[in-house]
């Protein structure tokens, strides 16, 4: 399932909030990154979603993205990642929580980019 990137670009022309949030504090970008829909997640981007807004608990859809291990959506997503987006509110950061899941491969390239600073 590719998460119904035609429903989302048909819900974005017909005026959708594209950073509307749930009473949690999700949107549907932290959605798609918690999913691994890497497709969507740039559609959203792409029409103006917020990758540095948080959730109620302080986590970016980057931040989701890592924790679930979905390399893909991380990439995607790194490139519009301001530094601050990259950790929530108690600072633990992204690569942390890859890390706790045992997400080799997104520890790797989060290392790779605070390498190259």
């Amino acid at each position: 399932n590719n998460g119904h990137r035609e429903m989302v670009r048909l819900l974005l022309e017909q005026g959708a909030l594209v950073n509307a949030k749930t009473t949690g504090g999700w949107t549907a970008l932290m959605n798609a990154a918690w999913r691994g829909h890497t497709a969507i997640a740039s559609e959203l981007f792409c029409a103006g979603a917020y990758p540095s807004v948080a959730d109620s608990q302080g986590w970016t859809a980057f931040m989701y993205a890592a924790w679930q291990g979905h390399t893909e959506t991380v990439e995607a997503l790194l490139g519009s990642q301001k530094r601050n987006a990259l950790r929530d509110r108690e600072k633990t950061q992204a690569r942390t929580l890859a890390d706790r899941q045992g997400h080799s491969a997104i520890v790797r390239l989060l290392d790779q980019i605070e390498k190259r600073g």
